[in-house]
């Protein structure tokens, strides 16, 4: 009896609020277009379901457990890049705020894009500094070729070879391979990637410094902040100064008693 008044109890607690307001209407829209995945009530709620069974899985990356809202995010990428949404949040990382995609599922998706015949090809060539990527693909609707070559003179300059536990350290072939094709990509047909970047390039890329502006999170705050401002405003918290002011201060105060004195004057001769 104890058990089942326990679970009687339980799922009361669990059984979710009705709205305050319960004249409330719902709108639902219909929409088949290419943003119907968030127009569109029904596969709306259905994406969102599919976002919350993500984000309680603990296969996913941890950055997504958990987080149902950034799975929604995630998976609503996918499918506009129609890929795997399991697929897309295995290779995608949260760099500065901004979602970032690896190299390896960037080229996957230019080559399943349909806007190249064939996958990409590399043609490496030099040594040391000199050394050199081609990227090479063959439109598929001109036919023609289109390439695009990165140095590793480049990559010097860029500042991208020498970071601690870079790849570029341990692996230039094969960093100087997916750069070269990313390029390609962004230059020649950037709408494959609809303006994603890499999880390298947004790396690169400086955090934004957080704005001046201050925030208040709580009425204790405010009042804090209130009382240190009175307390700045207040006369007898100010240590009188002893030192003499500069000849320049001195200077301002004279032109301003003057200004004073001329404004007293023709206040007197208005009245008079």
């Amino acid at each position: 009896m104890t058990d089942g008044k326990q679970d009687t109890e339980l799922a009361e607690q669990e059984e979710p609020k009705e709205p305050e307001n319960k004249n409330a209407e719902i709108i639902v829209v219909q929409d088949n277009g290419p943003m119907s995945n968030i127009l569109d009530t029904a596969k709306f709620n259905h994406l969102w379901r599919v976002a919350q069974v993500f984000a309680n899985s603990t296969i996913v990356p941890e950055h997504f457990q958990r987080n149902p809202s950034n799975c929604f995010i995630a998976v609503q990428m996918a499918v506009r890049c129609n890929v795997d949404p399991f697929m897309f949040l295995q290779n995608c990382h949260v760099v500065h705020g901004k979602p970032g995609i690896e190299a390896k599922l960037a080229i996957a998706l230019l080559n399943a894009s349909g806007r190249i015949s064939r996958n990409v090809r590399y043609e490496l060539n030099g040594e040391g500094p000199k050394r050199s990527c081609t990227a090479t693909v063959i439109d598929a609707q001109s036919g023609e070729e289109v390439s695009h070559t990165l140095s590793m003179e480049t990559a010097k300059a860029e500042g991208w070879i020498g970071k601690k536990g870079s790849k570029w350290v341990t692996d230039p072939d094969l960093m100087i391979c997916y750069r070269s094709a990313m390029r390609l990509c962004r230059l020649h047909y950037p709408d494959v990637l609809l303006g994603m970047y890499t999880n390298e390039e947004l790396g690169e890329i400086p955090e934004a410094k957080p704005s001046r502006q201050t925030t208040v999170s709580s009425m204790e705050d405010l009042t804090e902040r209130l009382e240190q401002g009175m307390a700045k405003d207040d006369p007898s918290s100010v240590e009188e100064s002893t030192s003499e002011p500069s000849q320049g201060e001195q200077d301002e105060i004279a032109e301003a008693k003057e200004q004073d004195e001329l404004f007293n004057k023709n206040k007197s001769a208005v009245q008079e």
